[in-house]
């Protein structure tokens, strides 16, 4: 079975489509994923950037964070079109697979645009992509036994991992989680860092008021991912 890791960049509804706002609140600009073969090795990729359809003014934060160009957006296809592109993408090997996503968001947010723009949720390989979806954020906490959800971020972090690319780059934030996915396939192997995870996020007795304080973060040593 193949595994999909996907990651979408998002931009906010203006405030001018009211109506809109009222059913959803964002919109994807950005496509990005890797599929991963069964030992774990990435077989392909896919990028695209999304039109959006209820845009009055191009956030200049989004654009900060995100690295897209307005020009890039405005040359891009329609929502729609882009999903079919994506689906077909994913079901183009002819196996069965999984996507993985770091938290439900994303899920939540592609569900809630179709609804959104009147996309029917019907076709079998539009079906099997969304009903064959795994919160892996919600998995690696439960990992390492953490009672909150965490960033990808804060998780590569303490994982060892060093970000690949730009970070909210749709496509390298999909490959960073790959990555992460691969680091923890072996329990047995990723025990010690997942011992020394617990370790350092344990509160300190004392607490004070900056980070340093309230964490061990020494303890993020890893000899062997730094």
């Amino acid at each position: 079975m193949n595994r999909i890791f996907v990651d979408f960049e998002m931009h906010p509804i203006s405030k001018d489509y009211f109506e809109q706002r009222q059913v959803w609140k964002y919109e994807i600009i950005e496509f990005g994923a890797v599929m991963l073969d069964e030992d774990g090795n990435e077989m392909d990729s896919f990028k695209s950037y999304v039109q959006p359809q209820f845009m009055k003014r191009y956030s200049g934060m989004i654009k900060d964070l995100t690295g897209i160009s307005e020009e890039s957006l405005l040359a891009a296809s329609g929502f729609k079109t882009v999903l079919d592109k994506f689906v077909s993408w994913c079901c183009s090997k002819g196996q069965e697979f999984t996507v993985y996503a770091w938290s439900d968001s994303d899920l939540i947010q592609i569900m809630r645009e179709m609804e959104l723009k009147g996309i029917p949720c019907k076709g079998d390989d539009l079906d099997y992509t969304l009903s064959h979806w795994i919160d892996f954020q919600k998995e690696f906490t439960n990992l390492i036994g953490f009672d909150r959800p965490l960033s990808l971020k804060d998780a590569l972090v303490y994982g060892g991992i060093l970000p690949e690319g730009h970070l909210h780059d749709a496509l390298w934030d999909a490959r960073n989680t790959a990555e992460l996915f691969r680091q923890v396939q072996n329990p047995e192997e990723y025990k010690d860092v997942i011992s020394r995870i617990k370790e350092a996020m344990k509160p300190k007795k004392s607490l004070g008021s900056s980070l340093g304080e309230l964490f061990d973060l020494g303890l993020l040593v890893f000899p062997e991912a730094v």
